[in-house]
């Protein structure tokens, strides 16, 4: 009998939303990208969060975070950007 080994590395993934562009986002996309983590874009809020394993809201009103909450989902919440 003969015992193949196979590593399959799945790459993880990052939603960011955000209605407006900002500056930084590009740097967090790098920063993702340099860790292997996809990274995906949307101006707005999907209906389900289980296809990504990082959530970044930026500058969204979220009125009930805990149907936004899982266990073994990261979810960053932005509430404001200040321009200077």
């Amino acid at each position: 009998m003969e015992l193949k080994t196979e590593i399959v590395e799945v790459k993880q993934k990052a939603l960011i939303v955000s209605k407006v562009n900002h500056s930084f986002i590009d740097s967090l996309k790098s920063q993702l990208k340099k860790n292997s983590i996809e990274t995906y874009f949307s101006s707005h809020r999907p209906k389900n969060l289980n296809n990504f394993d990082y959530c970044f809201f930026v500058d969204e009103k979220i009125l009930n975070l805990n149907k936004f909450s899982h266990p073994k989902k990261k979810i960053v919440h932005t509430l404001k950007i200040l321009n200077f």
